[in-house]
């Protein structure tokens, strides 16, 4: 596949709306989890944001998105996109966050999402 740059921003666009609607439904519960238990590490499974993804017709898939954005933007575009500094992309593919950085992400989608 090509890379190009109006295809990679979709791809950005599709992955970083599929963050977001997971995080406005899931992430005040794994904050108050989190805290709860004293977990200094957040982990969030790629497969988590599947049912999140909004499929487009160049991207019928996430993983479809994920392989694209990391072929043709590399692994530190999808790192920013995440808003993460660990991604792992073998076996589970896993996003890994500290607990602070995860909760601030968390607390930044409910800002924007409040100011749109």
């Amino acid at each position: 596949m090509e890379c190009r740059e109006d295809t990679l921003r979709i791809a950005i666009e599709l992955i970083r709306s599929a963050l977001e609607s997971y995080m406005l439904s899931n992430c005040r519960r794994t904050v108050s989890m989190a805290k709860l238990t004293g977990q200094t590490r957040v982990r969030l499974e790629f497969h988590g944001l599947f049912r999140h993804y909004t499929p487009s017709e160049e991207f019928p898939r996430f993983m479809d998105a994920l392989d694209y954005v990391v072929k043709c933007g590399g692994i530190e575009k999808l790192k920013e996109i995440l808003r993460a500094r660990d991604v792992v992309l073998e076996g589970d593919m896993y996003v890994l966050y500290d607990f602070a950085e995860y909760e601030k992400v968390c607390y930044g989608f409910y800002e924007e999402a409040s100011t749109s």
